[in-house]
């Protein structure tokens, strides 16, 4: 085979390029997982402006292998032909950690930094301690923006951070939303986007929010932007939904990993996370089957939560049953051996508990809430004890799959991401395109879509 390959590499130099194509055509009937021949027929198809059937034998190539340099490198020869050369950089950085001392990669991305616009400037602003859906958002945003948090709630800090920005990302519609778009005198001159998680419609807090300042409000549920609006009647537009996303490459499936029959509950431990009922049916599954043991990851929020459900365990007698886990450090490994993520909320918007759990290959057992059934696989979620029964009780396992659902849902940060770089798009006014460009655009699209697909595959879909 590889002594094929070099012969139709030799054709190609040699100016041979129908037989240099039937040459690679035929190492992929022997062999469809062969990335060279795949790149070597890309390549063939751009120099005769196939663009299309180019970007597809990359994507392919890449898909093998994401960190294939050559198929990297004729990938990014392509974005260069279409005047999208500014989205290779997220990968082209990626690949760079692979090898530092390539040349060829450090003259690409130069001529990306030299060719850029000035970038658009972001300020995230957060009250502190609230913060925590915001890291791979900030990580993803500082490959396209430039972008600043303020994570504070001095009003000297948080008017400097808007006064500096182009767009203001607003998390959660709370107090800072209220102060900002009321107090802050910048805020009118800049794009704003509030992004409204939960709680806050079960508070009188978005009333006081100056909406006519703001340009995009997101809600990361349905069922949430249904009862803000039936509660305030606020006639405000645009609104979105933008579901949370799990971000898989924080969370791996261990080797061999199989049911034990140990589950965990993770989350800070309030009303909302349905504690009592959880002890009363896993009480009833202990009947059933004495080998489970259940974690709680997590710290009490309310005392009287904490001591009704210590009491409800000495009742029960779970002591032994089941132990409190107040931090990990390092959450992927500790979920290793562990084989069931319990979601037994009462209300929610994502939980992303469920997600990083599937993401390490557990097995989700949802209680069902308010738009569960939207959000998760239906197979997961039960309504009665004689549903939790089911679920647990059936002997399919299966971690690769729990995984892959996440995908398939379109659950992931790379989802996410990309919606929200649309809306900041949007917001900058970069979607119309020129009339020069229109004629290019499906190309375009398309390939964009395949830099999708490749960023699926650098960060581990289907792992």
């Amino acid at each position: 085979m590889e002594d094929t390959l070099k012969h139709g590499e030799v054709l190609f130099a040699n100016g041979k390029i129908e037989e240099a194509e039937k040459c690679f055509a035929n190492i992929l009937e022997l062999d469809p997982r062969n990335k060279e021949a795949l790149n070597n027929l890309g390549v063939i198809a751009f120099q005769s402006q196939k663009i299309e059937n180019a970007i597809d034998y990359f994507d392919k190539s890449l898909k093998l292998d994401p960190f294939y340099k050559e198929a990297v490198l004729n990938y990014t020869h392509i974005l260069k032909e279409l005047e999208l050369l500014n989205e290779a950089s997220p990968f082209l950085y990626k690949i760079m950690e692979k090898y530092p001392k390539d040349k060829e990669l450090k003259q690409l991305l130069n001529e990306i930094e030299m060719a850029q616009e000035p970038k658009r400037k972001i300020a995230v602003l957060c009250l502190p301690g609230i913060e925590s859906f915001l890291g791979d958002i900030v990580d993803f945003l500082q490959t396209k923006y430039e972008v600043r948090t303020c994570y504070s709630n001095n009003n000297r800090d948080i008017e400097a951070a808007a006064h500096w920005a182009d767009i203001v990302w607003l998390e959660w519609a709370n107090q800072m939303a209220v102060h900002v778009t009321n107090k802050v005198p910048q805020i009118k001159d800049k794009k704003v986007i509030c992004r409204l998680h939960g709680y806050e419609v079960f508070t009188d807090l978005p009333a006081q929010i100056n909406w006519s300042v703001v340009d995009q409000l997101i809600f990361v549920a349905k069922h949430k932007q249904q009862i803000f609006n039936q509660k305030f009647k606020i006639q405000f537009q645009p609104q979105t939904i933008l579901r949370n996303g799990v971000n898989t490459n924080k969370f791996t499936i261990a080797e061999n990993k199989q049911n034990t029959k140990r589950l965990v509950l993770l989350g800070h431990i309030n009303f909302r996370k349905g504690l009592p009922l959880l002890l009363q049916f896993y009480h009833e599954l202990l009947k059933h089957d004495p080998e489970y043991y259940l974690y709680i990851r997590g710290d009490f929020q309310d005392h009287r939560l904490e001591v009704a459900a210590l009491t409800m365990i000495n009742e029960l007698s779970l002591s032994n049953k089941l132990e409190f886990v107040d931090w990990v450090e390092d959450l992927n490994a500790w979920l290793a051996d562990k084989s069931h993520i319990l979601s037994f909320s009462l209300e929610e918007s994502f939980h992303y508990a469920i997600g990083n759990g599937m993401a390490a290959g557990m097995k989700p057992v949802i209680h069902a809430w308010n738009e569960s059934r939207d959000i998760w696989p239906q197979e997961f979620i039960f309504n009665d004890l004689n549903g939790f029964l089911h679920l647990m009780k059936d002997e399919k396992y299966d971690p690769q799959n729990y995984r892959k659902l996440l995908f398939e849902n379109q659950l992931t940060l790379i989802t996410q991401t990309e919606r929200i770089r649309e809306i900041i798009e949007e917001l900058s006014n970069n979607i119309s395109p020129s009339t020069d460009q229109k004629s290019s655009m499906p190309v375009q699209k398309d390939c964009l879509n395949a830099i999708v697909h490749w960023w699926n595959g650098l960060y581990g879909y289907g792992q």
